[in-house]
């Protein structure tokens, strides 16, 4: 079993990491915030009813599939479907920002299948391997991550950040950003495998990634400026500009973190979508009790 607070872990890390090593869609400006935060909430309505049931009971998956039969099949399957291609789609990402920041001399698609091989060693290993890793990556992302904001406070300057525009480009960055969620459906999957663990756990997730994503976009921008419109990893080349005393590739060594951070999201995703398919699967005990009636 995992405590809340290591689900709290999985699910923050898998959605800071994905804004990091995907690449920035809305340039320099409110914007990117704010199709993100929309992306969020799009997600955050869509869980409501697991976010409900969480406080009564302890398997979505399977409640579903007791109390809607077929279509609780249906929807397992169709979220487990959905986790898998989030997953597939994280690692494409992240074997690309690892090639360009970290390992130069790799192509992306063989960091791709590594990234890939570590998810799917990660996800076998079961939800309990899963918490630990993602309560290390945590911390360590977290230590390095403020290191190299305080190590950038010389570049950091006030700047007039254009307001969002509310147009297609707009939609086209939500619906992006959308593609990058899917902590909500690891929060459904993961409830059984979790101790004293309800929907508190994912309101505490919606309002620290929100603010979290707004902290690095807003640090980005205030290093890089307008430089940053036309940079695809704006927190990666903001942390280029750290330096102190001996540390002087702090960006490698954050890079690599989220990096490994981004595969963990995958492994947590493909668990998940194993763990909903088997929740509404139809249990031996229950056939069991089919056979000797």
């Amino acid at each position: 079993m995992i405590s809340r607070y290591q689900l709290f872990c999985i699910m923050l890390i898998s959605r800071i990491s994905s804004v990091i090593v995907c690449p920035s869609t809305g340039g320099f400006g409110f914007g990117d915030i704010a199709a993100a935060a929309t992306a969020e909430l799009i997600w955050l309505l869509l869980s409501l009813p697991v976010l409900i049931y969480s406080y009564n009971g302890s398997s979505f998956f399977a409640a579903a599939k007791k109390k809607l039969r077929f279509l609780g099949y249906i929807i397992a399957f169709a979220a487990a479907f959905a986790m898998s291609y989030i997953a597939m789609r994280n690692i494409i990402f992240t074997g690309e920002f690892a090639q360009r920041t970290v390992m130069g001399g790799m192509s992306g698609a063989v960091l791709s299948v590594l990234l890939g091989a570590f998810a799917v060693y990660a996800a076998f290993k079961g939800s309990e391997a899963i918490a630990r890793s993602a309560t290390l990556f945590s911390a360590a992302a977290a230590i390095v991550t403020v290191v190299i904001i305080i190590a950038d406070i010389p570049s950091i300057r006030l700047r007039d950040i254009p307001a969002a525009q509310f147009n297609k480009n707009f939609l086209d960055d939500v619906w992006e950003h959308f593609q990058r969620g899917g902590e909500y459906l690891i929060f459904a999957a993961l409830l059984p495998y979790a101790k004293k663990c309800t929907g508190s756990t994912a309101l505490v997730y919606a309002a620290s990634s929100v603010i979290g994503i707004a902290l690095i976009s807003l640090f980005g921008m205030s290093v890089l400026g307008e430089f940053s419109s036309i940079t695809e990893y704006p927190f990666a080349s903001a942390a280029q500009l750290a330096d102190i005393a001996l540390f002087k590739r702090l960006d490698g060594l954050c890079a690599a973190i989220w990096s490994l951070a981004s595969g963990l999201k995958s492994a947590a995703l493909l668990f998940s979508s194993y763990a909903g398919i088997s929740a509404a699967l139809p249990s031996k005990d229950a056939n069991a009790e089919r056979s000797t009636a």
